[in-house]
């Protein structure tokens, strides 16, 4: 074999590679171009979302205040948050999720003169509850399904008697508040001001859930970046 092709045969040979030894390369080549787009996409994330902690004094305030009368229960990577307290002999535990978020559109006015009307601009308000016990935990409850935007609106009340579980299936849930007579309507929200839970306690609720929100969102981020650069 002259000289010219040996040259050939062992070049060629040299830049051979098995088809699912070419695949296999391209894959890890692809999956490690991945990993580090989205190991870079969650570091800038991570500093853009950073350098937006900056806590409103009015939140500091209104939490201190909430402080006063109630325990504030939050634990890091859970969305729900717990606050309780004693009021004479009932036990009151106000609970919600800081990501039971919802848009509230308000109607427009029909009765407007105006050929065109313009919907107002729909406001995040949060879900929340409040269960009021009588003597311990255990004891017979009021059930409150509310609603925290500008003023705190109940949806329902049940009632739930000892040693059955809050939010079953059997039980009647109670009236929908809104078709309540107005008196009733307003007696029910004097109820719970008289326990602290009022438009002070909506403004928490809306803070502290956009708050925990925010903190939740960066450490899930950062949990996701340490996961994928192991």
């Amino acid at each position: 074999m002259n000289t010219l092709l040996r040259r050939l045969v062992v070049s060629n040979s040299r830049s051979f590679r098995p088809v699912s030894m070419v695949t296999s390369m391209k894959n890890t080549y692809l999956n490690t171009r991945s990993l580090s787009s989205l190991s870079d996409a969650l570091t800038e994330e991570i500093m853009e979302e950073s350098s937006k902690d900056e806590i409103d004094s009015e939140f500091l305030d209104i939490k201190k205040e909430i402080a006063k009368t109630f325990t504030i229960k939050d634990m890091e990577g859970q969305s729900k948050v717990e606050l309780k307290r004693k009021f004479k002999a009932e036990t009151i535990t106000v609970s919600f999720d800081c990501q039971d978020e919802e848009e509230d559109g308000e109607l427009p006015d029909f009765e407007s003169d105006d050929t065109e009307v313009e919907s107002e601009e729909s406001k995040s308000v949060y879900n929340f509850e409040v269960v009021v016990a009588k003597g311990a935990e255990d004891g017979d409850k009021l059930h409150f399904h509310c609603i925290a935007g500008d003023t705190i609106t109940i949806r329902n009340i049940s009632y739930v008697p000892r040693g059955v579980e809050l939010n079953n299936e059997d039980m009647y849930n109670g009236p929908v508040v809104e078709y309540l007579a107005e008196p009733l309507r307003d007696a029910f929200t004097e109820y719970l001001s008289e326990r602290n839970i009022d438009d002070d306690m909506a403004f928490f609720i809306l803070s502290y859930s956009r708050h925990k929100e925010q903190k939740e969102y960066e450490l899930w981020m950062k949990n996701v970046f340490e996961f994928v650069e192991k």
